[in-house]
């Protein structure tokens, strides 16, 4: 963008790289604090299971859905 205010010709490679190393820096913002995630290990493998018709798989995709409909309400 600066490129266009300072000249009337399209720039060339060097032009972009001179506006990308003249650009001002740019601090990265700290992440914020959060509590990690709760997390379910091997939830994939499990939801695959109760695809194929595990019922041990099913029943533990069911209990999982019930306490999340739980804590949303």
């Amino acid at each position: 963008m600066s490129h266009m205010r300072k000249s009337r010709f399209f720039p060339c490679p060097a032009d972009v790289l001179r506006e990308y190393a003249e650009r001002p820096v740019r601090n990265a913002l700290p992440a914020l604090p959060e509590e990690p995630e709760d997390k379910t290990p091997r939830l994939g493998s499990l939801v695959l299971d109760a695809f194929r018709g595990n019922p041990e798989a099913r029943a533990a995709v069911e209990s999982m859905r019930q306490r999340t409909e739980r804590v949303m309400q």
